[in-house]
């Protein structure tokens, strides 16, 4: 229903919605009809980022997301259009126009308002400009006129940012320069020449960058190269002094040293005891006879064998410190074994112990036993002494170790940092050789051959569908902002009453109740004002008191109780029902004006006549009237012979209901006086005004009175606003209208009169 009502108010104000588009699409026709042609040309730069095929230093393939790449071309977007470049590409307009045999923009008149010297001071400081990039100073008074120039012919900085577009394409490594003027040459001329100034302070700007950068690769190359030095220099004295040639090798060598000679030193404590057991057991076969003859044969041989067992040890001690590497010791202690065991041998042949007695072969096992023997002894010892050596030197390369592992890490560090700063600098220089090779122009940009085509028509659909939404939401906002009352259910839930009638608004001239009930010929407000009135009829028989006293009051005056307590009257007293109208509205008579009835009321109250005679007879049957003269008083202030409660309880008898007016409720005390001596109230509210809080103070004093008081009456509501509660009002409407109150209420079906025929047999 809130969609339905906002419809009707929308099509209530079709003149406004059809009208205010009208005139902006008429005023933005006016306004385009000057427009100029508009010429647009593209110049296309490569960037480098995406696809960088030039030659490089650096071999490594680096991956960048594509946050860091849309990062970089932002970055260069914003340096083409930056307060420099942009002022670059101002000085070469101007310039252009001021030298050149066709200028875009200037004209005759206008060169001719300066003179030959201050054309020549403005070109000269165009060119030093061009070339530092400077900004011009208001303060100098050249500058200040190259200044209003740049601003009169529009090639100012704003002015260059409105007629050009530089964005990248796409996902591509390309950045479009698009730019528009009023002739292809200029927009040309413009395109191009952002993309030669940028270039131009791109490679300037690098090529200072690349130089501050160079300084200082090569200043800390110097102090690294230093750092590494003295730390090589310092690492040379220390081997020096401690004798070091290779450490790790000398280290390894020791090491192998002492592997081999535990091994052999396990081999000859493996001889040792098997050397000796086999002695023993020799010794035991001789008897002690024996063994002295034994003795006494060899004193003869001794002297020479101990000559060389002696060189035999010796050697095998040399053979031992050269770690067995030596040849012509190996071959001298073979040559000195070799002649120990022929002079054993001899010793042997020449003990004859028994002829008869097989033991000469174990007197020469026994010789060679005991030399054996004598040999691994002496072996393990050599060894046990070598080893002991070996360790010692082993035990002082420990520390030495240390001390060079410390100087070759800080060496290997300061190495890899001296090469990567050598790297940078290497890359730097060849940066600085090729800058501006990144960024190239790829696409120059050539005088278009058409004009753009006119936007005249899009703006004018534009400002058309702009002004009819903002019309729109204007009004959703007015409506939005209105709270007058339009409808029971906002009456309702804005004053908390309960409502006991509801009656449309109809004009004065219309309501002629003898004709509205007489006749069935009658327009549609009629109609509804009839049956909302036999509505409220009903509801007020069901609640009103008997023969009782029926006060209509209001909040402010004027909401029309005068006309609806007459119109109730009247359908009462189509029910058969006798009624009495009583004026107390002392300050508008207008009850009494109305029926030309008799001002008795006050003549009542003094005494001077009768309550029978101080009533007027109407032309309506059963409705009588009882007056007033309209003097300034209130109900509690008629006095004399009788109260008003005493008039009111004598006429009571003769009604069915007594109706009485009060004046308004918030001004007046009438009311409140009123509503003592009544037995029941009504309250008359009036539609599309806005409830306020003395309203709302109103209403809590008369739900204050809850037996006396019915409820109130939303009287003058438009026939529109009653859907809710009174049902959809039969009207003409167009089928769009049709169209669209189906599409809100979503009924679809097509409703089919049927006639129904009825036969008889």
């Amino acid at each position: 229903m809130e969609m339905i009502r906002f419809l009707r108010e929308l099509i209530k104000r079709w003149r406004v919605l059809v009208s205010v588009p009208l005139v902006a699409v008429i005023a933005t026709y006016i306004l385009t009809l000057s427009l100029p042609k508009v010429y647009k040309t593209t110049a296309q730069l490569a960037a480098g980022i995406v696809d960088d095929t030039r030659a490089t230093l650096d071999d490594s393939k680096e991956q960048t997301s594509s946050y860091q790449v849309q990062t970089k071309f932002s970055n260069l977007t914003e340096l083409i259009e930056s307060r420099t470049v942009f002022n670059l590409v101002s000085y070469k307009l101007l310039f252009h126009d001021l030298t050149d045999k066709h200028p875009f923009r200037i004209t005759n008149q206008q060169l001719a308002t300066i003179s030959q010297k201050q054309k020549a001071d403005m070109v000269a400081i165009l060119d030093s400009f061009m070339r530092s990039a400077a900004s011009l100073d208001d303060n100098d008074q050249v500058q200040a006129l190259v200044r209003r120039w740049l601003k009169e012919l529009g090639f100012t900085l704003q002015d260059i940012d409105k007629a050009t577009k530089i964005e990248r394409q796409e996902a591509s490594d390309f950045i479009s320069v698009d730019a528009e003027a009023e002739s292809p040459q200029l927009a040309a001329f413009l395109a191009n020449t952002i993309c030669e100034q940028f270039l131009k302070f791109y490679v300037d700007l690098r090529k200072e960058r690349n130089k501050s950068m160079i300084g200082f690769f090569e200043k800390l190359a110097k102090e690294k190269k230093a750092e590494l030095d003295g730390k090589v220099d310092e690492l040379k004295i220390y081997k020096m002094d401690k004798k070091i040639i290779n450490l790790d090798e000398q280290a390894k060598s020791i090491v192998n040293q002492i592997s081999n000679m535990e091994l052999i030193r396990e081999g000859e404590n493996k001889k040792i005891p098997s050397l000796n057991r086999a002695i023993s057991d020799i010794e035991q076969r001789f008897s002690q006879k024996e063994k002295a003859f034994i003795e006494a044969g060899l004193t003869p041989f001794n002297e020479r064998i101990s000559i060389l067992k002696t060189k035999i040890t010796e050697l095998n001690q040399r053979l031992i410190a050269v770690n067995f590497k030596d040849p012509e010791i190996k071959d001298s202690l073979a040559s000195a074994k070799k002649e120990l065991y022929e002079v054993v041998k001899n010793a042997s042949d020449n003990l004859l112990i028994d002829p008869n007695v097989p033991k000469q072969e174990l007197v020469l096992k026994k010789l060679n036993y005991e030399l054996e023997l004598a040999i691994a002894i002496k072996s393990v010892e050599s060894t046990d002494k070598e080893l002991i050596r070996l360790k010692n030197m082993l035990e002082e390369y420990t520390p030495s170790q240390a001390v060079i592992s410390s100087f070759e890490r800080e060496i290997n560090v300061i190495a890899e940092a001296y090469l990567v700063i050598l790297n940078k600098l290497t890359y730097t220089r060849f940066e600085a050789e090729n800058t501006g090779e990144s960024v190239q122009v790829t696409q120059h940009a050539t005088p278009p051959e058409k004009a753009e085509p006119s936007k005249r028509l899009l703006l004018i659909i534009v400002a058309g569908m702009a002004s009819f939404v903002l019309t729109i939401v204007l009004i959703i906002l007015l409506l939005y902002l209105d709270l007058t009352i339009k409808t029971p259910k906002q009456f309702i839930q804005r004053s908390g009453l309960d409502l006991i009638g509801i009656i449309n608004k109809i004009s004065a001239e219309k309501l002629d109740l003898r004709v509205l009930f007489g006749s069935n010929s009658q327009g549609q407000d009629e109609a509804i004002f009839q049956n909302l009135l036999r509505t409220f009829r009903q509801h007020f028989t069901e609640k009103a008191p008997a023969n009782g006293v029926i006060l209509f009051t209001g909040n402010h005056g004027g909401e029309g109780k005068t006309m609806l307590m007459i119109s109730l009257a009247f359908s009462l007293r189509l029910t058969g029902k006798k009624m009495l109208l009583i004026d107390t509205n002392f300050k508008s008579p207008d009850l009494t004006r109305i029926f030309n009835a008799k001002p008795a009321l006050e003549s009542v109250a003094s005494g001077e006549i009768s309550v029978e005679d101080s009533i007027s007879r109407t032309s309506l049957n059963n409705i009588d009237v009882i007056g007033c003269s309209g003097l300034n008083l209130t109900p509690s202030e008629i006095g004399g012979a009788k109260t008003f409660t005493e008039i009111l309880t004598e006429v009571k008898a003769m009604y069915d209901f007594v109706f009485i007016e009060g004046r308004a409720l918030l001004k007046y005390s009438d009311s409140k006086e009123l509503l003592q001596v009544s037995d029941a109230a009504l309250l008359v509210y009036e539609a599309n005004t806005t409830i306020q809080e003395d309203d709302i103070n109103a209403f809590l004093y008369l739900k204050s009175y809850e037996g006396k008081f019915l409820g109130a009456v939303l009287n003058k509501v438009h026939p529109e606003n009653m859907e809710g509660l009174y049902g959809e009002i039969e009207k003409k409407r167009s089928g769009v209208r049709k169209f669209i109150k189906s599409i809100v209420k979503r009924n679809f079906t097509k409703k089919k009169s049927e006639t129904m025929k009825v036969s008889a047999d």
